[in-house]
């Protein structure tokens, strides 16, 4: 007589324990990767952020002159940084300012871009914070008018340093690096761009403000 070979096969009950496990599995890992990809993307975006703004304002004194002998506020810089970076019209005109926060939720008070550029940075010059007649600040949106519209995520600010101002050397700088800057408000950017991470991101309900992150000034060079 002729044996039959039993194939052993898993139960509907055993299959679906399994798919329970997976399932479980991928809603406690899931979150987290995707919460690493956008604090990835975020960090990346900062970076270029820094990087554009450097960029347009080396170019800016090779066409046309130092900056210690001029202002953001001026018009015709204004249109010095429009002829070196690649400014498009509002892509969105019913969005001409947006509401900002801080890493806590607490307003930060209003964006309004001074222009776009085609990479999808919202940029806006302002006079600058620490009380100085020349260079300012570039605060840059990296993703427009589309949320979070968190200072410290999406909203990063920088200043155009000079020596008169701050003991610093002249150029761009984060700002809440500690040496060039101690804006408390916008430190978070100072952090990301040195350290290449948000900590604020993934455990927002432990920080109420980028204070925490100002630069300690006791690694700063001497002028």
């Amino acid at each position: 007589m002729k044996r039959t070979k039993k194939i052993k096969a898993f139960t509907l009950a055993e299959t679906l324990v399994t798919l329970m496990i997976i399932g479980v599995i991928a809603a406690l890992t899931v979150p987290t990767i995707k919460d690493n990809s956008d604090e990835a993307k975020y960090v990346a975006a900062a970076k270029k952020a820094y990087s554009a703004a450097s960029n347009a304002t080396q170019a800016v004194e090779v066409r046309h002159t130092h900056s210690n002998f001029w202002s953001l506020t001026d018009s015709k810089v204004l249109k010095w940084y429009k002829e070196v970076l690649n400014e498009i019209p509002n892509p969105d005109p019913s969005q001409s300012s947006w509401a900002m926060v801080t890493v806590g939720g607490s307003s930060a008070g209003t964006f309004s871009p001074t222009f776009w550029t085609a990479d999808g940075m919202a940029w806006q010059f302002k006079a600058s914070s620490n009380g100085c007649s020349k260079g300012g600040d570039i605060l840059i949106d990296t993703n427009g008018a589309q949320q979070p519209n968190t200072v410290g995520i999406d909203i990063h600010g920088f200043i155009v340093g000079h020596k008169s101002c701050k003991a610093s050397a002249f150029g761009v700088f984060a700002m809440g690096d500690g040496c060039n800057d101690t804006n408390s408000t916008y430190a978070c950017t100072a952090y990301t761009i040195q350290q290449g991470k948000m900590p604020w991101f993934r455990d927002a309900g432990s920080y109420s403000s980028c204070s925490s992150f100002v630069g300690s000034s006791s690694n700063c060079p001497s002028f």
